[in-house]
């Protein structure tokens, strides 16, 4: 399992090809609600450009709540400066569910740029969030982990028994288990706590070597971490459940 949640586009200087008004790039593609959109004019050669203002190692780049279809052209691009005839690193995207999503080796650049081509969809091209950064690797989790599915709907009943329905919202949910985790590994995932809190939404990839498993799920903690320590084998190790919800 991996976690991306030191996103570079949040302290990015963000430009784009094309922007309709109230749908800008560099506000939206900040704002941590999938619904603020980076909104284009077009579906043609469109792209975002990301100067993270330093050359920093990334290894992923997730896309969450576009309009593209299935047939669209979605790469992540690299350089050294702002120049894109020849980046000096490309990767394509592939769709998981209703995500887009890349992991490579630690590409060490400044200037990043998404960009779409999607000649299949007569809408203009929309993207509610970008993630591109390093990932936290999470010691091996426990067997057998499940990902609920969960509704917020509400269903009341008459006095005469009839059911009225009120459909609402369904989100995923999990309590990831992991049963030894050294030191190191521990100050890392404290690292992580410390960024994310409670609050913050990130990236989770649940089976990453695997995406049809499971889509990257964009969510928040939903509980404090609670350190257990494990003395049964040679030297210290702890243990961790991290709970999460969805986020939309």
């Amino acid at each position: 399992m991996i976690i991306c949640y030191n996103n570079k586009v949040l302290d990015a200087t963000i430009t784009a090809s094309s922007e309709q008004a109230g749908y800008g790039a560099s506000v939206s593609l900040k704002d941590p609600r999938l619904c603020r959109k980076w909104k284009a004019y077009g579906a043609l050669d469109e792209y975002v450009i990301f100067d993270i203002f330093a050359a920093v190692a990334v290894t992923n780049c997730i896309l969450a709540n576009t309009n593209l279809t299935s047939s669209a052209t979605v790469r992540v691009e690299a350089n050294s400066s702002d120049s894109w005839a020849t980046p000096a690193f490309s990767s394509v995207l592939a769709q998981y569910g209703d995500k887009w999503s890349a992991t490579f080796t630690a590409q060490t650049y400044r200037y990043w740029r998404v960009y779409l081509d999607d000649a299949a969809n007569p809408e203009a091209l929309y993207l509610g969030a970008a993630f591109i950064g390093p990932a936290l690797t999470m010691p091996g989790m426990a067997p057998d982990q499940e990902i609920p599915t969960k509704s917020s709907a509400q269903t009341v009943f008459s006095i005469g028994g009839q059911a009225y329905g009120d459909r609402r919202i369904r989100y995923k949910t999990a309590s990831i288990n992991f049963p030894y985790i050294s030191l190191t590994d521990k100050y890392l995932i404290d690292d992580f706590f410390d960024v994310v809190d409670v609050t913050n939404p990130f990236f989770l990839l649940v089976w990453e070597d695997d995406l049809t498993i499971e889509p990257p799920i964009y969510c928040v903690l939903t509980k404090d971490l609670v350190w257990s320590i494990d003395s049964t084998n040679s030297g210290r190790s702890y243990k961790l459940s991290l709970e999460f919800q969805e986020a939309k």
